[in-house]
């Protein structure tokens, strides 16, 4: 399925895949605001739906920012969906929310995403649509079936919204959405600033060790068989040169120890408005300085993957 279809559509295609199925939901690893939120999202609105499912975290939920704005802003302990890795096995039917690829067992049924692929990926349902949250998507669908949506709900998916646009500020962000958020807060009640200040989450920076700041938010990639990961730090004011340059040799060593092809790490200057984009690989570090907050599912990503995945490209590791 895909954003072609029509939402009446797109429901009956997800009625029909998982009927009489049991699902386990599944986000990704390093779990952020807008995965963690999908999840428990999708996972109520199955319930509505009559379809069983569990949503599972299959990592140690780290207290960072994801855990506490969703501990304190929404009222929700994620420690309450984390499994241990070896119950794994006994997972079968997957649906993923916020990406399209996973590691784990089980068979993948279905996903719903925001972020664009040219890969092809061969599942009964998926919904992929640029958009400001993958929780968005999911709130589409709950309005399409008539979901009887709650404050709570509308909590999360302006919160997911907002985390994931760093506060609309990002390229991913949509002026008609932008406009949706505000009317659900209006009409819910809700304290649009008060979100806002938890959802800007700076990476705290500070606070963290090395290793810690270079995989803040990590996501890993398989473009044409050559691993690629991506990083990225949201802060207010920049490090001096030297700094980053730690951070950078750090990666670099990185590489090799884990056989990784590329790795794209992103510093969001939130008081200029500003995107540090280097593409580091064994040989060299290539800096683009975007005059903007862009969007690394949107704009930085899809691009990396096509040089991996256009046959004719070669790279010169």
């Amino acid at each position: 399925m895909n954003s072609q279809l029509t939402p009446s559509a797109q429901l009956k295609q997800l009625l029909d895949t998982l009927h009489q199925k049991e699902i386990t939901i599944l986000a990704h690893d390093n779990i952020d605001i807008d995965a963690a939120i999908s999840g428990i999202l999708l996972s109520r609105f199955l319930d509505f739906l009559k379809i069983k499912n569990t949503f599972k975290i299959l990592e140690p939920v780290k207290k960072n920012e994801t855990y506490s704005v969703i501990k304190e802003l929404i009222g929700i302990n994620l420690k309450e969906y984390e499994v241990k890795p070896e119950n794994e096995s006994e997972i079968a039917n997957l649906f993923l929310v916020d990406h399209y690829k996973t590691s784990h067992l089980g068979n993948v049924v279905g996903y719903i995403d925001h972020h664009l692929t040219s890969q092809v990926i061969d599942v009964d349902f998926s919904y992929v649509k640029n958009s400001s949250a993958t929780a968005y998507l999911i709130y589409e669908l709950m309005q399409e079936a008539k979901y009887p949506i709650t404050k709570q709900d509308i909590l999360m998916i302006v919160t997911a919204m907002m985390a994931d646009t760093v506060c609309f500020k990002s390229t991913k962000a949509l002026p008609e959405e932008i406009e949706i958020a505000k009317q659900l807060c209006t009409n819910f009640n809700l304290d649009w600033n008060l979100i806002e200040s938890y959802a800007l989450c700076p990476t705290p920076i500070d606070k963290m060790s090395l290793d810690e700041i270079i995989t803040n938010g990590a996501k890993q990639y398989n473009f044409s068989g050559s691993k690629v990961t991506s990083a990225y730090v949201q802060i207010s004011k920049l490090p001096d040169a030297s700094t980053i340059n730690i951070w950078l040799q750090r990666l670099v060593f990185n590489l090799s120890a884990h056989n990784i092809k590329m790795c794209v790490f992103l510093i969001f200057d939130l008081a200029n408005n500003k995107t540090y984009e280097y593409q580091i690989t064994e040989e060299c570090i290539a800096e683009t300085v975007h005059d903007k907050i862009v969007s690394r599912g949107k704009d930085i990503m899809p691009k990396i993957e096509k040089l991996f995945l256009n046959a004719r490209y070669s790279l010169d590791f």
